[in-house]
């Protein structure tokens, strides 16, 4: 066990998670985070309009644009 301190230990994780971002394509751990939340939302959206489509075809409404 070592006797480094928490503030180190959270600098080393903040490192290493910049790294790993930055070996994937990213400025920083924190544009990563933004586009994971960002990629996030869009799949959400996605989903609540393939299943809004789903429930107006079970109604018998036609799709917009047919």
């Amino acid at each position: 066990m070592t006797s480094d301190s928490p503030s180190k230990n959270i600098d080393t994780i903040s490192d290493q998670a910049d790294l790993w971002a930055m070996w994937n394509g990213f400025e920083n751990a924190d544009e990563l985070k933004e586009w994971g939340e960002n990629s996030e939302r869009e799949r959400l959206v996605e989903q609540a309009s393939q299943k809004e489509l789903i429930a107006q075809e079970r109604l018998g409404h036609p799709r917009k644009g047919s």
